[in-house]
């Protein structure tokens, strides 16, 4: 059974606010601290410790400040943890049972500001499991809409993410990728000495050693620390990658992008097509393709 406080309070300051959170609400740290602090003056408790994790999911109990919190109270340092609200704590029910019941074996209580409950009996500990319930039905709406937001997003031509690709800026903010012209003429030449038969290595080889006719800082930046194999790896990545012909992906299938094509489509699909016939042949190796 939850422990009631007896005596002097001696109450922990618990606050959590991921980086999501914080973005889509300003859900701040600040926000959270300053109104647990003048309730418990309100109340007349002793805060001994405030302890924030900023930017950590709800989904994992792998978080720093939360550990310095349950260690001070298995220490009996504490023995009152107040939260803004449970879901501060988690958004798992499972973890959130857990944590209770850990802070009820070293006679802590747990209390939210903005949810009134009483664990000391059956019907208020029904209504804690009951929050936790809705605290992750909320975590797993928010994953839906965020994956159906990333999909919207995509299939209105939008690039997913911020890779770093030869011959784009990618200015984000939601701006299109803008084509990097002194970059594009080294993609443009990968393709071009592809498509005459030029395996990846020997394309590799080139670019290290530097190549008439294409910007020489460009190549020392991109290519010129790495290896050859390693070299050859990126410009497999380059080959093979539907951005350089306008796409965009979404579960594997090609979709129009908002950005301008580096390589026609139909010279991206015929590189496609000699990758599938040599490895279907078994000599897809490094020096080969």
């Amino acid at each position: 059974m939850h422990r009631e406080v007896h005596g002097a309070v001696r109450a922990a300051v618990y606050l959590r606010v991921s980086t999501e959170e914080q973005s889509r609400e300003g859900y701040s740290i600040a926000a959270q601290r300053d109104r647990l602090l003048a309730f418990c003056k309100a109340q007349g408790w002793d805060v001994v410790g405030i302890y924030a994790d900023e930017g950590y999911s709800s989904a994992t109990l792998d978080r720093p400040q939360l550990a310095r919190l349950r260690e001070d109270v298995k220490a009996g340092r504490v023995n009152l943890v107040l939260v803004w609200k449970v879901d501060r704590l988690s958004r798992r029910v499972s973890h959130l049972a857990a944590l209770v019941d850990e802070f009820d074996r070293h006679n802590c209580a747990f209390r939210s500001v903005t949810e009134p409950f009483d664990t000391s009996h059956a019907a208020g500990r029904a209504f804690l499991q009951m929050l936790g319930v809705f605290a992750e039905f909320e975590r797993e709406l928010i994953r839906e809409r965020t994956r159906h937001g990333i999909h919207q997003r995509i299939r209105a031509g939008h690039l997913h993410g911020r890779p770093e690709a030869l011959g784009y800026r990618a200015p984000g903010n939601g701006q299109v990728w803008q084509v990097d012209e002194r970059e594009a003429e080294v993609v443009r030449w990968i393709y071009r000495q592809y498509l005459s038969g030029v395996g990846s290595l020997r394309i590799a080889q080139a670019l290290r050693e530097g190549v008439p006719g294409l910007p020489s800082d460009i190549l020392r930046a991109e290519f010129g620390h790495l290896s050859p194999h390693s070299v050859a790896d990126r410009v497999r990545w380059i080959l093979q990658n539907p951005i350089y012909a306008g796409y965009t992906t979404l579960n594997g299938d090609l979709l129009p992008g908002r950005h301008e094509a580096i390589i026609p489509p139909e010279d991206w699909h015929r590189v496609q097509e000699i990758f599938a016939s040599r490895r279907a042949a078994g000599t897809i190796l490094g020096s080969v393709v």
